[in-house]
């Protein structure tokens, strides 16, 4: 699945490929999936919104609602609430699926983003978590619960991580 928005021109080689607006849109087809395929492998690299709007106010503080916003009535106050974590819904629909999640991080130091896919992978029960972002510094960390990181320098060398990952987990031998 790919973001209805994504930038990214490359050609995607995948036997089938669906778009997606919004969060409960990915989320809804995620559902679909779930009840009518066997997933034996989940990479949720997704960016989603962090937050969705809760409220629109004018200036005096008065709810603002309908599906166009006048330009021409003053400043507009928005109200933001937390979006629901998509991540933290995947092990309970794809179960027995390899699930691995991304953490992107641009503030802080190396430890704290590592710190951050650490608790991601306790909170949404997946079973990888790639760190990267400024935060964490040039290439990706690769966490797995009571395992060494593992730093890939490149994203050729995270693919290939990744895959070795996913074929020792399809032929039960320990990666290499």
């Amino acid at each position: 699945m790919k973001g209805a928005g994504a930038t990214c021109a490359l050609p995607i080689e995948a036997r089938l490929v669906t778009t997606f607006t919004t969060n409960d849109h990915l989320r809804a087809k995620l559902e679909r999936t779930a009840a009518r395929e066997s997933i034996e492998a989940i990479f949720h690299t997704a960016a989603l919104s962090d937050f969705r709007v809760k409220q629109i106010s004018d200036a005096d503080g008065a709810k603002i609602s309908g599906e166009k916003l006048c330009s021409g009535g003053g400043e507009l106050t928005l109200t933001l609430a937390p979006a629901p974590k998509l991540i933290d819904d995947l092990r309970s629909l794809f179960p027995a699926a390899f699930l691995v999640g991304w953490k992107y991080e641009l503030d802080g130091t190396s430890e704290d983003a590592i710190k951050k896919g650490v608790l991601q992978i306790a909170r949404a029960k997946t079973d990888l978590c790639v760190v990267n972002g400024k935060a964490y510094g040039a290439g990706f960390g690769v966490l797995e619960p009571q395992k060494a990181l593992v730093h890939c320098e490149t994203k050729q060398r995270l693919c290939a991580d990744l895959v070795a990952r996913c074929l020792a987990r399809a032929h039960n031998a320990p990666v290499a």
